[in-house]
């Protein structure tokens, strides 16, 4: 009687859920007995108030059947899209991925009844989600593109859409149009809520690392790191790995290596271990040829990869320290662990970075004198990166098998090598002998008959030294070929570390050495006002990513050699073209005035028109997106960094407006001050640069 009376005390459903709140158990019973009475009046609001109490006590079968009856019951769309709501946090929350194709039958039931209201947004939100957590992107983008199309401006759940929208992109690597909606998830928080998110801030702090828009991203790390204070948290120490991280790519290397080090030693306070901060550090002191401090900090992230069982991770820390050994000539070691990361990418079939392994392995074993090793492996090197590329290794196996035939004479190369100088001295001596011969024939004319014996012991003693002196001549020539030999090989291996294997054009790392000697000649050149104008061209292919994963990722490396080999057919003798990352390139045009970039970008995409038909598994156009900026940028600095930035802020200006042309920025007027990367951001906002772009594109 009493629990009949506190029913009808709690037929108000606010209360039930005022109750769950402290006492979850006693509202259960109270809701259930509601809901076992088929003529309750407020049998709705009643089994959502079920649904919420199973979610808070962890009853995710029980809370399944309340859902599954009220959208297979007679109730009201509205409730149904509330329980559809809810069946998708369900399903995301415990990655039950049997229960998706069963949502979405419900979801076309609903989807003629669905207004623009909070609800649907809430719906489409949810439904995203559940599909981005288990990495279905093609499904998520579509439910989170529908949400934004029936939200308002005014809704806190289109910052959600928005935001998760923006994972998505960022998670296959669609970096720009991530960032897109990052940053309008991040504006529409403050524009709504009155302040700033750190996480959004964060989140698009860590895109602007994975663009290498490395100023960038130390801007929004430091404005995270504000709105952080000094109170100790992971956030805060993943914020301190982002700033090391964009300052080292910018050589900042001891503000890297103090951000770095606050992170770490926050992370010692919190009682975590950050990984990729150990990870970093340790890359930095070994980059820095500092090796010996960069053991501690590989071998505590080699430790707790191992404890996971993390096992790519474990072969990438175990190279690393591998890496760290042969700095310090510890070789033997070296190749213990060179060893293990090996057998790990080989026991359980790793293959993104095992590429990394093998120079630095090969390189090892020839450190080690042992070249049948060393052959060996780069003979596996080849034929992994010919079926991770379908390209030809750029390797000359013939070097490495006159190696391998090396070593078989290797005892008596090196005693000939260590001969060499006594063998001079034996030639010498010989020269010497022929002189005394000279005499000996003359002392021997003065008696015929010994005259005639002694001629002939002089003949045979000629015959063998001449012999002697034949053979010790190969063998000297023989030692200098394989001189040669080993500096060809080294020569191999230094122009590999400059070129991109599946392009064959120059990396960054190319790029920095030759342009380190172009930013003096040009700082001179600004100085005599004798400057010779520079063009530098970022070329980012149209939708590759789509191309990728349609097409599969051999018909995507055939289309990034096409695009480089069509740069390579517009691009002048005294040009530079450099693979910048992923799908975007760069292209250096010496001696290139602003005016000359629409014709070089144009020629660009006109030869790759002609020549998209020849990767015929391609049925979309092939395209690209082209930003262009002088170099100097400004009248009185030779910085790289200025004209890159804008590059990159034209490039993303072409692909917003349209894709598939052009976009350029320079800049006739100096600067009070030199610019961040924001200045430049609002000077070009503000029409202070002059502008060019193609006839077609649509700039906001």
């Amino acid at each position: 009687m009493l629990l009949g009376l506190m029913l009808i005390f709690f037929q108000d459903v606010q209360a039930i859920f005022d109750l769950a709140q402290s006492e979850p158990e006693k509202a259960l019973v109270l809701a259930q007995e509601a809901w076992s009475n088929p003529s309750h009046p407020n049998r709705e609001e009643v089994g959502l108030a079920l649904v919420t109490i199973h979610r808070k006590l962890d009853h995710w079968e029980e809370m399944k059947t309340i859902i599954e009856a009220l959208l297979d019951g007679d109730f009201s769309s509205d409730t149904k899209i509330q329980a559809l709501t809810r069946f998708a946090a369900m399903a995301r929350e415990t990655r039950d991925q049997d229960a998706f194709p069963h949502i979405e039958e419900h979801y076309q039931k609903l989807k003629g009844s669905l207004a623009k209201n909070e609800p649907t947004s809430k719906l489409y939100a949810e439904m995203g989600s559940m599909f981005l957590k288990n990495a279905q992107f093609s499904k998520a983008e579509t439910y989170l593109a529908e949400g934004l199309k029936v939200t308002p401006d005014t809704s806190e759940t289109k910052i959600e859409l928005h935001s998760n929208l923006g994972v998505s992109f960022a998670q296959q690597g669609k970096l720009h149009d991530g960032l897109e909606h990052m940053i309008l998830a991040e504006k529409l928080y403050q524009t709504l809520k009155g302040e700033e998110s750190i996480n959004y801030i964060k989140n698009i702090g860590g895109i602007m690392v994975y663009l290498e828009k490395w100023e960038d991203s130390i801007a929004y790390t430091e404005r995270a790191l504000r709105l952080a204070g000094s109170t100790p948290s992971q956030t805060v120490v993943s914020l301190y790995n982002n700033l090391g991280t964009a300052q080292l790519n910018l050589k900042q290397t001891e503000a890297a290596r103090a951000s770095f080090q606050r992170g770490l030693d926050m992370a010692k306070s919190l009682n975590y271990q950050s990984l990729s901060l150990l990870n970093n550090m340790g890359f930095l002191l070994i980059d820095e040829k500092e090796f010996q401090k960069a053991l501690p900090y590989l071998l505590e992230a080699e430790k707790a990869h191992e404890a996971s069982k993390a096992f790519e991770n474990l072969a990438i820390a175990r190279k690393n320290i591998g890496q760290a050994y042969q700095g310090l000539g510890q070789y033997e070691k070296a190749g213990t662990y060179f060893q293990s990361s090996y057998d790990l990418y080989a026991e359980h079939d790793l293959r993104s970075n095992r590429l990394e392994l093998f120079p630095v392995f090969i390189e090892n074993w020839i450190h080690l004198g042992n070249y049948r090793k060393a052959y060996e492996l780069m003979k596996e090197y080849k034929a992994l990166n010919d079926e991770s590329t379908a390209l030809a290794a750029k390797v000359e196996v013939e070097d490495l098998q006159s190696k391998y035939e090396l070593e078989k004479k290797e005892k008596e190369l090196i005693q000939a090598t260590h001969a060499q100088q006594s063998q001079a001295i034996v030639i010498s001596e010989l020269e010497k002998e022929k002189q005394i011969q000279k005499q000996i024939r003359w002392y021997l004319m003065v008696g015929l008959f010994a005259a005639m014996a002694m001629l002939l012991l002089l003949f045979r003693s000629l015959r063998f030294r001449k012999q002697a002196h034949y053979v010790l001549s190969e063998k000297n020539s023989h030692i200098e070929k394989q001189k040669v030999d080993l500096e060809s090989l080294n020569e191999m291996l230094k122009q590999q570390s400059y070129e991109d294997a599946l392009t064959g054009l120059k990396n960054r790392r190319c790029f920095d050495l030759i342009m380190e000697d172009e930013q003096k000649k040009m700082a001179r050149a600004i100085q005599n006002n004798s400057v010779k104008p520079m063009l530098f061209i970022l070329a980012d292919l149209d939708h590759f990513k789509s191309i990728n994963d349609t097409y599969g990722h051999h018909v995507g490396d055939r289309v990034l050699q096409l695009f480089s080999n069509c740069l390579k057919e517009a691009a002048r003798a005294s040009d530079i073209t450099v693979r910048w990352g992923g799908e975007e390139f760069l292209w250096v045009c010496r001696d290139a005035a602003f005016e000359d970039g629409p014709r070089l970008c144009d020629r660009l995409r006109e030869i790759l028109a002609k020549k998209a038909g020849t990767v015929p598994e391609v049925s979309v156009p092939i395209t690209v997106s082209l930003g262009f900026a002088t170099y100097p940028f400004l009248p009185t600095s030779s910085e790289l960094i200025h004209s890159l930035k804008v590059a990159d802020m034209a490039l993303y200006r072409a692909k917003s407006g349209g894709r598939d042309g052009w976009v350029g920025y320079q800049n006739q007027q100096p600067m009070e001050k030199t610019p961040t990367s924001q200045d430049l951001e609002e000077s070009a906002k503000q029409g202070l640069f002059d502008l060019t772009k193609s006839p077609h594109l649509s700039l906001a």
